[in-house]
């Protein structure tokens, strides 16, 4: 089991970011949270087996 928080800063309100990402954690099978903060910053944490979350992270870096 692994866990990680993240911030992902750029484009990411407005466009359905959070929705995406809750979409592709349910497709990797990741559990967790994501949320708005400020204008243009969106976190997260992330929990699962360590391959999903590697996956899921490396999403996050480069968005839907």
């Amino acid at each position: 089991m692994k866990r990680i928080h993240a911030i992902v800063h750029g484009t990411v309100q407005g466009v359905g970011f959070r929705y995406a990402t809750k979409a592709e954690a349910d497709r990797l099978g990741v559990t967790g949270w994501v949320r708005n903060v400020g204008s243009d910053r969106v976190e997260a944490e992330i929990q699962g087996d360590e391959r999903q979350v590697d996956d899921m992270q490396d999403w996050l870096r480069h968005g839907p």
